[in-house]
């Protein structure tokens, strides 16, 4: 298991080290002297009293290129991966092995954002009214369109009748970027404990050699030449759960005293990302709607459960993610048909409805789209947003009272 680790390891190395000589092949051309150092500079021909270790400092000169010429970023993802080896025969010296190791991931940037400017807030906080961070009748409304284009493809792919109407409408929904987030990641792993802080420093330290600008140890040792002032790392983003990114944060106090922003490890900087949200929305679901007390209540998700045989799935959901997931991916399912088919008076799957036309084969896309969408509408208002309009109008009323509320912000006093 051990081999398998490390070649699993060396070969991240090298999908970082592939990624790392791409996006130095793509950055902006510099005419200038370059050293082993100028990966993605962004200088110009004219005098500057820039160094070599000024990068990505958008000049004037590739300010005005398209953005797809710039080199795109990229950032590292981390989690912790725990194997715990049980042994089959347990003597004093052969025992049960606990294995910690650093799951890491480095994501280019598949949205170049290297055009927009980072040098200046784009706003004041305090002048952002509270309101602004709640729904407002126009996220209701975008929310009930994505509803009904959902509820559309399940009917199309589960009730007879609605068959007519495939190739309407896509099955996931798109974006504009939609194509450029399914590339995958490079993924690999450090034998790194993350609860230690000292093993969270070496994961720091790894990281730290494919920061853009950084500096080698022999010419930080040099200090002869050495301009601590203009060094010019490009601080790469590191992202994490709650947990991880407190075991960075503490991986850097710990070298806050270094003489030098590679000794202090600046070029990474930690941020907090939602790996658990979907799982933390799931066990919401399953404390309040999932009880083994209702085994005999029809409809409830234990009793669903029982009638399926689905024995793997269990109320608490980080024991199971995948199994808890897909069940309730399939229980909302069978609630939307169900829902359908009583909207359409229909007494199975294979029935047809007399809502949909004889003659709807022969209509057009757009046509066929529009009854399907507004079909699919009905459904949703009568048995999952029926309360929609209410809330829009009480939405609406709380802004009017708003406007004419002139203490809007709650003013934060020291």
């Amino acid at each position: 298991m051990n081999k398998d680790l490390h070649r699993i390891k060396n070969f991240a190395d090298q999908a970082v080290q592939r990624m790392k000589k791409s996006l130095e092949e793509n950055g902006c051309q510099n005419t200038a002297e370059q050293n082993d150092h100028s990966y993605t500079k962004l200088e110009n021909n004219t005098p500057t009293s820039m160094n070599d270790h000024s990068y990505s400092k958008n000049t004037p000169e590739c300010a005005d290129k398209p953005h797809d010429n710039l080199s795109p970023a990229y950032r590292f993802n981390l989690d912790n991966l725990d194997f715990h080896l049980k042994v089959r025969d347990m003597t004093q010296d052969h025992q049960n092995m606990l294995k910690h190791y650093v799951q890491l991931m480095a994501v280019k940037d598949r949205v170049n954002c290297e055009h927009l400017p980072d040098n200046s807030q784009i706003g004041n906080l305090v002048d952002v009214a509270n309101n602004e961070f709640l729904p407002n009748a126009d996220d209701i409304s975008g929310l009930r369109e994505d509803i009904i284009n959902l509820t559309a493809t399940l009917l199309v792919n589960h009730l007879k009748c609605f068959k007519v109407f495939e190739g309407t409408i896509v099955q996931h929904p798109q974006h504009t970027f939609s194509k450029e987030m399914k590339e995958k990641s490079c993924v690999g792993f450090l034998p790194f404990n993350e609860n230690k802080t000292s093993e969270m420093i070496d994961v720091l330290k790894y990281l730290h050699k494919f920061v853009p600008g950084h500096r080698e140890e022999e010419e930080i040792m040099n200090e002869e030449i050495r301009d601590d002032t203009s060094a010019g790392m490009r601080t790469i983003p590191c992202g994490g759960d709650q947990l991880s990114v407190e075991r960075l944060r503490s991986a850097h106090s710990a070298r806050f005293d270094g003489d030098t922003p590679e000794e202090r490890l600046e070029g990474v900087i930690a941020m907090v990302e939602d790996f658990h949200e979907k799982m933390n929305f799931l066990q919401v679901i399953m404390d309040k709607f999932y009880a083994t007390s209702s085994a005999r209540e029809q409809g409830t998700l234990y009793q669903l459960r029982n009638v399926i045989n689905r024995r793997n799935v269990v109320k608490t959901v980080s024991q199971d993610y995948h199994a808890d997931s897909s069940f309730i991916d399939l229980v909302t399912d069978c609630h939307v048909i169900t829902a359908a088919m009583e909207h359409f008076n229909l007494e199975e799957v294979n029935s047809t409805s007399d809502r949909i036309p004889a003659d709807i084969e022969t209509a057009d896309v757009p046509t066929k789209k529009r009854l399907l969408l507004h079909l699919a509408a009905e459904v949703v208002d009568k048995y999952f947003l029926n309360s929609l309009n209410e809330s829009i109008v009480r939405i609406e009323d709380r802004d009017d009272k708003d406007r004419q509320n002139d203490d809007k912000i709650f003013k934060l006093r020291h």
